[in-house]
């Protein structure tokens, strides 16, 4: 007895196939092409920051995402002086000193009590306990 021809699966792979490469050309052609869009950009002089009143103290001004709901990108402007209750953050983050002097620290860490003057950075993970002061 003969053993029964199966053609199906065949037709399913050549089929997979061909989408697949169809996929992939309609995903390359435009680049070929020459035609793909430019990535977007944004490019705002400091002078044109627009600044907003924050509920947690400092004005804030938005760069991307949402400072209140999760992910961001958000210049902080702390009034000389301010000293932050110590509190946590949802999120890792990094922290960059434009202007003035700052202090952020950890509660027990005095090691991380450095005084950061322009261009400096800090990094804190999340959930962690820290304060901040804004010096000058």
């Amino acid at each position: 007895m003969r053993s029964p021809t199966i053609i199906a699966p065949t037709k399913r792979r050549v089929a997979a196939a061909g989408l697949a490469l169809i996929g992939l050309m309609l995903t390359v052609h435009p680049a070929l092409a020459g035609t793909e869009r430019p990535p977007s950009a944004t490019h705002t002089a400091v002078t044109e920051l627009q600044w907003i009143a924050t509920p947690v103290g400092p004005e804030a001004s938005p760069v991307s995402g949402d400072f209140s709901t999760g992910s961001h990108i958000t210049f902080l402007r702390f009034p000389a002086g301010t000293t932050t209750p110590l509190h946590t953050h949802s999120a890792s983050y990094v922290g960059i000193v434009i202007t003035g002097t700052s202090r952020h620290w950890l509660p027990g860490r005095p090691e991380t009590e450095k005084h950061l003057p322009p261009g400096s950075h800090w990094s804190i993970s999340a959930c962690r306990l820290d304060g901040l002061v804004a010096e000058k």
